[in-house]
């Protein structure tokens, strides 16, 4: 029994890797990749590989729990940094010109995995995790990422983004292309993007600040919804929230065609272009700003729809980063460990003398003498 187990362990065994190694393979033919850590049992492994890609081929990660970051290069090549447990197979696997990068262990996925990953900048990627952040940056392809309860980041990319988690945030800095970022349960924050965007919600809000975009769509059920920034001409913008509210800022002299519509929610403008109607039905109008050109349609269900200026709304929002940031202080501390408290001073218990005897206090004995 003992040389059967010594030989399986034989036959389930591959070097170990030391160092970055760059690996060439046929194209025409599907690869794959094992590596198995040795090491402490309590030690994470470090995996640290490099392979060589062909223009065209694509990336797909598939992880558990984790951070995935990724970082760019204008090489061809794609280095896979892991650390993992000992005896998981981070494993990259070819088929056709897609590339499929795995961590395992012998009943299915590892299960935690902090992936460091340094691609060429016009490799479509497509990245998905169950618990842990997404980070990708600089990236010009074709970009996918869902993730379950981490965050999801993404800073100075190009290309078509499709971005979704269930419980974290979603941040979107500095991209230019089409972009569509869904949070269910928390916010989804886009700042200085280019190009067509489609954002959404449902306990969360979303803040969209100093866009240049001709479509926006931008929706929450429970949440507000920001925007801080000029109309372009000829846009079209729409933003809905059913109980939430609609909060605008607006540079001066901005010229836009403005339809306002809410059922149970009030309307509030702080801009001289616009007052709102006194007589009839006053939260369903329209009205134009300056020369108008864009097309801006504001709908609430009974949330409260406001117009203000661009400073006060900055305002308003760089009161809130304080809050949340006082907030999440506020967390960290609660959840840091405390330290142990030092022992008690043990003191013993103070014993009464015992009284000498007294005559009337004698023992049978002494009555017997």
């Amino acid at each position: 029994m003992i040389q059967t187990l010594f030989a399986l362990s034989l036959l389930c065994t591959t070097p170990a890797v030391d160092g970055p190694a760059v690996c060439e393979h046929d194209h025409d033919h599907d690869f794959e990749f094992e590596w198995v850590g040795r090491g402490q049992p309590a030690a994470p492994i470090h995996t640290d590989t490099t392979f060589q890609v062909e223009r065209g081929a694509s990336l797909v990660l598939q992880g558990m729990n984790g951070d995935i970051r990724v970082a760019t290069w204008g090489k061809p090549l794609l280095r896979v940094q892991a650390e993992h447990a000992r005896g998981d197979q981070v494993r990259l696997q070819r088929k056709g010109r897609q590339m499929q990068l795995t961590a395992l262990r012998p009943l299915g996925l590892a299960d935690e995995v902090q992936w460091n990953l340094t691609v060429p900048a016009w490799m479509p990627l497509q990245l998905s995790c169950m618990e842990g952040d997404v980070d990708v940056a600089g990236t010009q392809g074709a970009l996918e990422v869902s993730a379950l309860t981490g965050d999801v980041k993404v800073k100075g990319a190009s290309g078509p983004m499709q971005l979704n988690s269930v419980e974290g945030q979603v941040y979107v800095l500095d991209t230019q292309g089409r972009v569509t970022a869904s949070s269910i349960n928390n916010d989804v924050h886009l700042m200085r993007v280019i190009g067509e965007i489609d954002a959404q919600s449902v306990n969360g809000s979303i803040r969209m600040e100093q866009l240049k975009a001709l479509q926006v769509a931008a929706s929450s059920v429970n949440g507000r919804v920001w925007y801080v920034g000029p109309f372009l001409p000829r846009g079209q913008y729409n933003l809905t929230s059913h109980n939430g509210e609609l909060v605008l800022g607006l540079p001066e002299g901005q010229g836009a065609q403005v339809r306002v519509n809410t059922y149970q929610g009030d309307v509030r403008s702080d801009l001289s272009e616009l007052m709102v109607p006194q007589q009839g039905h006053p939260r369903s109008f329209t009205f134009k700003m300056g020369e108008g050109g864009s097309l801006v349609d504001l709908e609430s269900f009974s949330g409260l729809i406001q117009l203000l200026k661009v400073g006060d709304v900055q305002e308003k929002l760089r009161r809130l980063d304080e809050r949340i940031q006082a907030r999440d202080l506020r967390r960290s501390t609660m959840r840091a460990p405390r330290a142990p408290r030092a022992p008690r001073a043990v003191v013993a218990p103070k014993v009464a003398p015992t009284p000498a005897p007294t005559p009337d206090d004698e023992s049978p004995e002494e009555e017997r003498r």
